[in-house]
């Protein structure tokens, strides 16, 4: 980890101390990221650049490649595999030719997997909530009794208390 540079410092320990599906995200967002950087390189007739884009690109589907785990991920694992290549080749063809029409197909597949993604975080993030707010609470009170700007909460004084109290 480099800590000369605070903000760089700051980036390493998010994605190392994050949880896995934000590691992958944030590799999705990458691989995007060199997508757009290749194509306005392409655009612009910076064949150096775009070159180090496509790299990037596929440097970063390379680790996708690698961290997929084939024995528990069986049938998803395998297809993965076979997008990764197939972007990968995508991103060579753009090169090769010159072409924005490949970066363009990867970028769109990227981003629709990228979609399923951000659901999976958001529905692991909920059921992360839902588990820590269900253990906070004492017994006989859930998060069904919390609500936006304190309202229910008269109910649960007067369930412990016996007295009836406007919040």
């Amino acid at each position: 980890m480099s800590f000369s540079d605070p903000y760089q410092a700051y980036v390493e320990g998010s994605l190392f101390g994050g949880n896995p599906i934000g590691l992958v995200i944030a590799l999705y967002e990458g691989t995007v990221e060199a997508i757009r950087a290749a194509r306005n390189c392409l655009i612009s007739g910076d064949i150096l650049g775009r070159s180090r884009a496509i790299n990037k690109g596929i440097k970063i589907l390379t680790e996708l490649l690698i961290a997929l785990d084939h024995e528990a991920g069986g049938e998803i694992s395998a297809n993965l595999k076979r997008i990764y290549s197939y972007l990968q080749c995508r991103l060579l063809d753009a090169h090769v030719q010159k072409a924005e029409e490949p970066l363009n197909e990867a970028e769109r597949l990227l981003n629709t997997i990228l979609e399923g993604w951000h659901a999976a975080a958001g529905k692991v993030a909920t059921e992360t909530y839902q588990a820590r707010t269900a253990k906070s609470y004492p017994e006989g009170i859930t998060s069904e009794h919390e609500t936006t700007a304190g309202y229910g909460l008269s109910e649960v004084a007067r369930e412990f208390t016996g007295v009836s109290a406007v919040f």
